[in-house]
């Protein structure tokens, strides 16, 4: 558990398909890309929060670019603490878009959670040279 830090970085030079957009950037792991899913589990009740449990819907998409490999042994599949309250964040009315990862459980380069939660986008890529030979 830590502090919540607010830094506005006011950006001028972007410009895309929705220009007015504000993103905002919690951040759940280290510098090495590690951090315990409980530091990713704050910043989902974050947003819950701010969405006052989606009575006002302030942030409306939530992108997890990462993976945590779970034990089936404590869990079943899309039924982890993570995909529980990615579930619910969808429910509240926010898009999630989660990483499949390639390092799930049961199949080899199967999905990680969050992908596995039942609501989230997940998505993934192809092999780059050989698709068709690799998937």
């Amino acid at each position: 558990a830590g502090e919540v830090v607010k830094v506005a970085r006011p950006i001028s030079a972007l410009s895309g398909v929705a220009p007015a957009a504000k993103i905002v950037s919690l951040r759940t792991l280290n510098e090495r890309g590690r951090g315990p899913v409980s530091a990713i589990l704050e910043a989902l009740d974050w947003i819950q929060q701010q969405n006052e449990l989606g009575r006002r819907l302030r942030i409306h998409g939530v992108n997890l670019s990462l993976g945590y490999d779970f034990d089936p042994e404590w869990f079943a599949c899309g039924q982890s603490p993570l995909c529980v309250e990615v579930n619910r964040l969808v429910r509240s009315g926010v898009v999630v878009v989660a990483a499949a990862g390639n390092t799930g459980n049961g199949a080899a380069l199967s999905i990680n959670d969050p992908g596995n939660a039942e609501e989230a986008i997940t998505v993934g890529s192809t092999h780059r040279d050989m698709p068709h030979v690799y998937g």
